[in-house]
């Protein structure tokens, strides 16, 4: 999935999201346990990527995804689109 501030990766049993603007990984975390993740859906109505193993269903909220991304333009030296957020 990609946002305009992430691009979101799924993989066998890890969930791992990038920065675009930072262009660093900022998060991974084992989502399927010992079960192969089969897919990934986005919801923009209720900003949640649902996620889904042959055993569980995941999901991860990002309806608070803009709240910090003027901290990654200043690490950057973007402060004009810092200033904007």
């Amino acid at each position: 999935m990609v946002s305009e501030w992430h691009v979101i990766f799924l993989s066998d049993i890890t969930l791992r999201v990038y920065s675009k603007i930072t262009r660093k990984m900022i998060y991974s975390t084992n989502v399927g346990g010992s079960s192969e993740m089969l897919g990934m859906c986005d919801d923009p109505l209720l900003q949640k990527l649902w996620m889904h193993s042959n055993k569980r269903l995941y999901y991860l909220e990002y309806s608070s995804e803009k709240t910090n991304i003027w901290i990654d333009y200043l690490k950057v030296r973007k402060y004009k689109e810092a200033e904007r957020i």
